[in-house]
């Protein structure tokens, strides 16, 4: 993901605090203006994101009436925080034992299989990744083991405190069909595409409209490229040519395109200075999506 601060609904309220960044504000105060910018979109993904960080802020600052620019350097900070620990939505995270290590959760699922071989050390050390899974969590654990693979680990789990529930998976209907999910990144996006039209172009319109949660399609555009689109023939992004060579040939792969956010580029962060005397709109959004696909 790319900065979080950049993201179209982070992006704007931060423009709006800056505007007024010496100032007093309560935390509940600037809860209410997120509130009124974002009515209709209450309940994106992103606006949710902002609330919880306002809530933190409300938490720190004793909702006291505190410089507007002490809040601004606290959502940035936040900002780069969660997108360093893949913290800002509301799924579930996907992680190694180890690298849990040091960090707690609602609710974990621990999952094995957790063989216990003959070997001691070896022993020890799957006791105390179990262990460190185990106390990742603060409110509920499930941990599920194969009744297949014995000894286990789990076998000595037999306190009172413990309950166990045998599972068995009911018939597929259908063939397992293996998925896997590529996020795109800034560079499989050709970035400055949307800059080269004027602000009255339909593309503008377009990616205004775009909300997280839209799914997308890819197919050829005019001049061979690849671009995304959105219920309409208007090609809100291209790909780079990095990403056209990898995806022209897998376009039948594809069973889904996901809008994770939209964020914001200006003309400055090209380091081209002949790019940027062409483009015709000094800052525009890039779609962030991800692709479901065999």
């Amino acid at each position: 993901m790319p900065p979080l601060h950049r993201v179209r609904e982070i992006h704007r309220f931060l423009a709006r605090l800056s505007a007024e960044r010496t100032s007093f504000r309560r935390a509940s105060d600037l809860s209410k203006i997120a509130e009124e910018m974002f009515s209709s979109a209450l309940a994106n993904t992103w606006t949710q994101f902002l609330s919880r960080l306002l809530d933190t802020w409300k938490t720190e600052s004793g909702d006291a009436e505190i410089p507007v620019q002490d809040a601004l350097e606290f959502l940035y900070e936040a900002c780069s925080e969660h997108r360093r620990e893949l913290t800002y939505g509301q799924g579930v995270t996907l992680c190694t034992v180890h690298s849990a290590k040091g960090t707690e959760f609602d609710h974990v699922l621990v999952i094995g299989p957790w063989r216990l071989g003959s070997d001691k050390s070896a022993q020890e050390e799957e006791r105390r990744t179990l262990y460190v899974g185990l106390t990742r969590a603060r409110k509920t654990l499930a941990v599920f083991d194969r009744a297949d693979i014995r000894p286990s680990l789990l076998e000595e789990l037999g306190a009172p405190g413990v309950a166990c529930y045998p599972f068995s998976a009911p018939p597929a209907p259908h063939a397992d069909i293996a998925l896997d999910y590529k996020i795109f990144s800034l560079e499989d996006i050709n970035l400055g595409y949307p800059a080269f039209f004027d602000q009255n172009h339909n593309i503008h319109a377009a990616l205004s409209s775009l909300d997280a949660g839209n799914n997308l399609t890819m197919k050829p555009t005019q001049g061979n490229g690849l671009g995304l689109f959105h219920n309409s023939p208007v090609c809100v992004a291209r790909l780079s040519r990095k990403a056209e060579t990898e995806w022209r040939e897998r376009l039948s792969a594809i069973h889904e395109i996901r809008l994770l956010a939209i964020v914001r580029r200006n003309a400055d962060q090209d380091p081209d200075s002949v790019r940027r005397d062409q483009y015709k709109v000094q800052e525009w959004e890039i779609p962030i999506v991800e692709v479901v696909h065999t």
